[in-house]
């Protein structure tokens, strides 16, 4: 009987402990004043806003670190880059093709020779150059993501529209 109730005590004196921190917690949001559309037009002076002097930091140090010092990021910078993942795109391309076009020659081949000999040799390099244009078209998928993704680059890091064109 005395343990329970010992250990119906210590249990008013936590929820006691509780509420009195939960009580202080309310009293420190009632202390901050909390600004909406209709008391805003009733503030004087300079709002600030808290906190955020550490996450312009960080996004300053994240910017210099993309940047090396005395780089400079202008129409130049911005239509050079893009003329060379262009170039990327455009070789891939040409290679795709001609790939196709060497395949497409290879199986005409294999389709007029008898000689089984012959046949074989020209499989193998079907294969082979099946092989190499299913690299050449993943080159060209990461070429054309590549652009994709440096048009988003270009746009956070405020390029303006008519550079990367």
């Amino acid at each position: 009987m005395k343990r329970i109730s010992f250990l119906i005590f210590l249990l008013l004196i936590a929820i006691g402990t509780i509420l009195a921190q939960s009580q202080e917690e309310k009293e420190k949001v009632k202390k901050e004043k909390v600004i909406t559309n209709q008391t805003l037009k009733e503030l004087k002076g300079n709002i600030s806003v808290m906190g955020r002097e550490e996450e312009i930091k960080e996004e300053e140090k994240a910017g210099s670190e993309e940047a090396p010092q005395g780089e400079v990021k202008d129409e130049k910078y911005w239509r050079n880059l893009k003329r060379e993942i262009e170039e990327r795109i455009s070789q891939a391309q040409q290679k795709v093709e001609s790939l196709k076009e060497e395949i497409d020659a290879l199986y005409r081949d294999f389709y007029a020779i008898d000689d089984p000999a012959r046949r074989d040799q020209i499989q193998v390099k079907i294969v082979e150059d099946t092989r190499k244009l299913e690299e050449a078209e993943k080159e060209l998928e990461q070429a054309k993501k590549d652009l994709e993704e440096f048009l988003e680059r270009a746009r956070k890091e405020g390029a303006l529209p008519g550079w990367i064109r």
